[in-house]
């Protein structure tokens, strides 16, 4: 990854995770109203809460997955030793995630 891609990454990830911060653990607060354009009793309802809270976890593995391709070693070749059974380095990773996908949204 180039050093502009890098940063920009980062700074995704960070957006990412202060989107989490509101959206989990800061539901009801006055600067999540004011973000969200909702207000402090509509943000109290429970559904509402639910809601918010399970789109701040998605928000949160994004920005945890967009700081982790940031530290993750540029791998090219298709001779590397991680590069598992399809030849390219990230081919596992991706099928680990879609596997872990489609469990989570299709389970049975």
């Amino acid at each position: 990854m180039h050093v502009i891609t890098k940063v920009l990454s980062v700074l995704v990830a960070l957006e990412f995770l202060y989107i989490f911060y509101l959206e989990t653990l800061a539901t009801t607060s006055e600067k999540t109203s004011s973000v969200f354009g909702m207000t402090t009793e509509e943000l109290s309802q429970k559904n509402v809460k639910v809601l918010f809270k399970n789109q701040g976890v998605y928000n949160g593995l994004l920005s945890v997955l967009g700081g982790c391709s940031v530290w993750k070693p540029d791998q090219q070749s298709e001779d590397h030793p991680d590069a598992g059974r399809t030849g390219h380095p990230d081919a596992d990773l991706l099928h680990l995630l879609s596997s872990c996908a489609r469990v989570l949204y299709f389970p049975g």
